[in-house]
């Protein structure tokens, strides 16, 4: 199912992310620049999640309206 391979993915990023709770927002945006879609999204649930920085959320924002 689209779920299965979508949650798959999102397992197999997060092992590629290591250490993401440590790095810093200017990290982070440069990783999301760099990102596709569904990169930029886990990035996205993760800051929610956990950090809420705003200009981390703003860069994911706008990569994703860049494919939208």
């Amino acid at each position: 199912s689209t779920q299965s391979r979508s949650s798959a993915a999102s397992d197999v990023y997060k092992r590629q992310v290591e250490g993401y709770n440590g790095m810093t927002a200017r990290d982070i945006i440069a990783l999301v620049r760099a990102s596709a879609p569904e990169q930029a999204q886990w990035i996205k649930s993760q800051e929610t999640a956990g950090k809420q920085r705003v200009t981390v959320l703003r860069a994911v924002d706008k990569r994703l309206d860049e494919d939208g």
